[in-house]
């Protein structure tokens, strides 16, 4: 049987109807939802007959993620040690470049620092965990010691740069291939009890913008997803599915 998933119709209109919806507890709200599924045509439908767990895990607020509050706008400042990103490459290449551009994002109000030290731009060069930690490690563990209390995020798909940035002081795993690259990840996050964020890309950066093929890139992307949370659960974390 295939699977069905929900997409609310979401609007953000101050006059809502009575009976309106809202999206995770916040200001944005649905009455309808699109309803898809492999092998057949989409089909719009109330948001009071889709299931009721289904609803639940649409409509509920979210509790606070790595102490980032989830019911209102969060901005995550990116940090890329490296000279080849896509925004900031070379400008935080150097420790002292990282650590002064990292402070000025907190300065400016970010709530969490995501810091990276290979970037994943269509193209990009492998970067080896050795050289990756070394970018990244002594930046996190110099923020810490610096009286740093803003959450700090480390962007790797690599176990072991994941351990180190820890060690130093990270609190959230974020990586592009949902603890799939690396064999030793999903057992690494449940073993240090790190926060997760999981996300889809086809390939690696140095080829997947080669002719990247879907069968349906909507349903694609969800299944995979879906198929990433239950390893995660599989490994001993409990996943936060804020999506159906």
């Amino acid at each position: 049987m295939a699977v069905v998933y929900y997409r609310p119709l979401v609007q953000s209109d101050q006059c809502k109807p009575r009976g309106a919806l809202p999206v995770a507890g916040g200001h944005l709200w649905f009455t309808h939802v699109e309803q898809i599924a492999r092998g057949s045509a989409s089909d719009v439908v109330a948001a009071m007959d889709i299931p009721s767990s289904v609803l639940e895990n649409l409509t509920a607020a979210r509790a606070r993620f790595c102490e980032v509050d989830m019911q209102r706008p969060s901005i995550m400042g990116i940090l890329n040690a490296t000279p080849d990103s896509f925004s900031d490459g070379g400008q935080h290449y150097t420790f002292e470049d990282a650590v002064r551009g990292a402070q000025d994002m907190i300065a400016a109000g970010a709530d969490i620092i995501d810091i990276g030290g290979e970037s994943t731009r269509p193209g990009a060069d492998f970067v080896d965990a050795v050289e990756e930690a070394r970018r990244t490690t002594p930046v996190i563990a110099a923020l810490r010691a610096a009286g740093a209390e803003t959450p700090l995020s480390i962007d790797t798909r690599k176990a072991s740069v994941a351990r180190s940035a820890f060690e130093a002081g990270a609190v959230l795993f974020n990586d592009v291939t949902a603890l799939s690259y690396d064999v030793d990840s999903l057992a690494t996050a449940a073993e240090l009890g790190a926060s997760v964020c999981i996300m889809h890309a086809g390939g690696d950066p140095k080829t997947m913008q080669d002719k990247p093929e879907y069968d349906n890139v909507l349903l694609d992307v969800y299944d995979y997803l879906a198929g990433r949370i239950q390893a995660c659960e599989a490994a001993g974390h409990t996943a936060r599915q804020d999506y159906d």
